[in-house]
């Protein structure tokens, strides 16, 4: 390593990322401490036992939330290598991965100290519901266009997904919710399809407007003069 490298990196502040990535190793050490003295001298009461369970959880979080960093990482650095602006999409992934890794890592501790009930099949609907609407937050910032209309259906589109993600949530796990509710909860699920179709359409159709108004490139014109003669 040179010398301006050993500088560069000794005046380099430390992001909030290594800061993140340090905490978890401190974190994987504790929990791993934690469990050896449980298992190796404790007397595997129910205590304990729902104290390894944290430790796995907070175990399957960190390696989570690792993953989500360490693809943040190495989508900033193709950014930047073939100087793509997707910044801020990136964020967004970043911080939607860490919050549902985060949310669903409560929700399994929640339940290994029996403060909420284990309803295995309202909890996979959750599951699925956080799942299929990850993916589709991803298809719809992953569709680029620098045009403020699109950007503007985009957002909408978001926060119709964020608003109907409530009571499908509420149906879920405490039943009907009440007719005007419902009524409400179908016209936005019925916005937020439309919005999905938009949003890739009008990017194809705003393509082909710039396309047809750009101005068409000019060959110049070759006289006959102006052409040698073979002779």
């Amino acid at each position: 390593m040179s010398e301006i490298e050993k500088t560069a990196l000794a005046g380099h502040p430390k992001s909030m990322w290594q800061k993140a990535l340090i905490a978890s190793i401190i974190t994987l050490c504790v929990n791993a401490l934690i469990a050896i003295v449980i298992v190796l001298i404790g007397n595997y009461s129910t205590t304990e036992w729902r104290i390894l369970g944290t430790s796995a959880i907070i175990f399957a979080f960190c390696l989570g939330m690792l993953g989500c960093v360490h693809y943040y990482q190495q989508q900033k650095e193709q950014a930047e290598k073939y100087k793509r602006n997707n910044e801020t999409e990136l964020l967004v992934y970043l911080v939607a991965g860490i919050v549902v890794c985060a949310v669903f890592s409560v929700l399994f501790i929640l339940m290994v100290w029996n403060v909420i009930r284990p309803d295995f099949w309202s909890l996979c609907l959750t599951f699925t519901v956080v799942f299929m609407g990850s993916m589709h937050a991803v298809l719809i910032l992953a569709q680029n266009s620098s045009d403020k209309r699109i950007r503007m259906i985009k957002i909408a589109t978001l926060v119709l997904a964020a608003l109907a993600a409530i009571p499908t949530f509420v149906l879920i796990w405490y039943g009907y919710y009440g007719d005007i509710v419902l009524r409400i909860h179908l016209a936005i699920l019925i916005l937020l399809l439309l919005g999905t179709v938009l949003v890739p359409i009008l990017i194809h159709v705003f393509k082909i407007a710039v396309i047809e108004e750009s101005p068409k490139p000019t060959t110049p014109e070759v006289h006959a003069k102006d052409t040698p003669s073979v002779e």
